[in-house]
């Protein structure tokens, strides 16, 4: 049986997680149609933009073309205060609605703390784990 490739977008291609992703895209042998961030640091054969509004419009274009053309994932490796905007992006270019009815059903009741690899314990004492219990009451 055949292998049929699944194209990717990677939102946030120059942080610190976004190498995983790459690779792991490689090691399936799919193929990363667009990128976007601030900076080029990983020079992929890819369509890449520095800014989101490029991106989005690219995007657009390959979600409403042939299956073979669209995008069917979206990585979102941004850790930073977009987090959350770039997960409804993403949600809107590769996904629709009903393709994942369990997140769909718990999502109005979750949220992601965005994790970095330098964040030490103390500072999850008391920056994490206090935002946390401020927000939940």
């Amino acid at each position: 049986m055949e292998k049929t490739l699944k194209n990717f977008a990677i939102i946030g291609v120059g942080s610190y997680i976004a190498p995983r992703h790459l690779q792991a895209i490689r090691d399936t042998e799919n193929l990363l149609l667009a990128t976007v961030d601030t900076l080029d640091k990983y020079s992929f054969k890819v369509q890449f933009f520095t800014e989101i509004e490029r991106f989005d419009r690219r995007s657009e274009k390959l979600r409403k073309g042939t299956e073979i053309e669209r995008i069917h994932f979206v990585s979102n490796c941004s850790s930073n205060y977009l987090h959350d905007a770039n997960w409804r992006l993403a949600l809107h270019i590769g996904y629709k609605t009903g393709d994942f009815p369990q997140v769909e059903k718990a999502s109005p009741e979750s949220f992601a703390l965005p994790l970095y690899p330098d964040v030490t314990g103390s500072q999850q004492d008391d920056e994490v784990i206090g935002a946390v219990k401020a927000f939940v009451g």
